[in-house]
């Protein structure tokens, strides 16, 4: 089964204060990788420059609900093609931050997340 490293809410790796390495696995894992995928504006990581979403097309005053859930949908599909978004929230704060939360699902799973995209 494949692990990486824990995230913290600012997608650093957490380190406990004797200087052991946190790991996830499983849907931890697949969450966590959502959301740094979500948290990436595409071609901004030299190695992977499709990984990402496309922050111009939803940045803005008033960015559209439809356009931000494919993005957020394309940003999981990088992680795993066959899941799918079940339910989707958004809400713009007064200093025009975004915050997404998401369930999406598959067959077998339902990942639950959230991410807080910067106006």
């Amino acid at each position: 089964m494949a692990r990486g490293f824990k995230l913290n809410e600012n997608g650093d790796i957490i380190v406990s204060s004797k200087g052991k390495i946190s790991f996830v696995a499983g849907k931890e894992l697949k969450r966590q990788t959502i959301e740094t995928i979500l948290r990436t504006n595409k071609g901004e990581w030299f190695l992977n420059p499709e990984e990402g979403i496309n922050f111009w097309a939803i940045l803005g005053k008033t960015p559209e609900k439809e356009i931000v859930r494919n993005e957020v949908q394309n940003g999981i599909r990088q992680v795993q093609d066959d899941l799918t978004i079940s339910e989707f929230n958004m809400e713009l704060d007064e200093n025009r931050h975004l915050k997404v939360n998401f369930k999406a699902s598959n067959q077998k799973e339902i990942i639950e997340g959230g991410t807080l995209y910067v106006g």
